[in-house]
């Protein structure tokens, strides 16, 4: 649970002035254990912000040197669960590198489908997410299920949907099957209408707009 705190600053001469502190995270929900920030608000105005990164690293290198390079798959699903795939294909080209493979073209472009789709999803739960944390929920709702239509084509071609081990060193487990690209045919077409109403949903949203534009402006001080 974050933590609140009342402070009375006083300086000389002025009027009582109230601030409140809040630790917002590492815990879930507020920062998914990515990093710690304690700001300091005035109302709904932050006024200070103590940030402290690295609650993401979870020794990751620490385990993968007792492994050998085919079974490090499983844990670089876990360093973004929004997008796994792509953190299993850079596993694998990493490997791919130091080992001296050359992949066929097949691999190539079936990586960058799968890499592409990740990404998409990606975007969906974090910009919808965004919407929901800024009073726009009906973003949120509408697109989860062209993210379920995405993860049902990593079921197609992996058997698995959100941490998908997918792909090996030097290409694939498997071959993508004919429903896979049905499935992919299928959202291609759909999805770019879906996206303009996606975006409609938040651009047209006036509490959203308002509590997104012209906020978090930093101003750069000439060194």
């Amino acid at each position: 649970m974050s933590d609140i705190h009342q402070n009375i600053n006083l300086p000389a001469g002025s009027i009582e002035k109230q601030t409140t502190t809040l630790n917002l995270g590492p815990t879930h929900p507020a920062t998914h254990g990515v990093f710690q920030n304690i700001i300091e608000l005035d109302g709904e105005k932050i006024v200070k912000s103590d940030a402290t990164v690295g609650y993401i690293h979870r020794a990751f290198e620490k385990i993968a040197e007792r492994r050998p390079l085919y079974q490090i798959t499983p844990l670089t699903d876990r360093l973004n669960y929004c997008s796994a795939p792509l953190n299993n294909m850079g596993w694998h080209l990493t490997c791919e590198k130091l080992l001296g493979v050359k992949t066929p073209k097949r691999v190539d472009y079936l990586r960058i489908i799968v890499m592409e789709l990740a990404r998409i999803a990606d975007h969906l739960i974090c910009s919808s997410i965004m919407g929901v944390d800024a009073g726009a929920y009906t973003g949120f709702l509408y697109v989860m299920q062209y993210r379920e239509l995405i993860y049902e084509i990593y079921e197609e071609i992996c058997g698995s949907r959100l941490t998908t081990n997918m792909g090996r060193i030097g290409g694939f487990e498997r071959d993508f099957n004919d429903t896979a690209f049905q499935k992919i045919e299928k959202f291609l077409k759909e999805y770019p209408a879906v996206l303009k109403e996606f975006e409609n949903l938040f651009t047209r949203n006036r509490i959203f707009m308002e509590r997104t534009m012209g906020v978090g402006v930093y101003l750069l001080k000439k060194l």
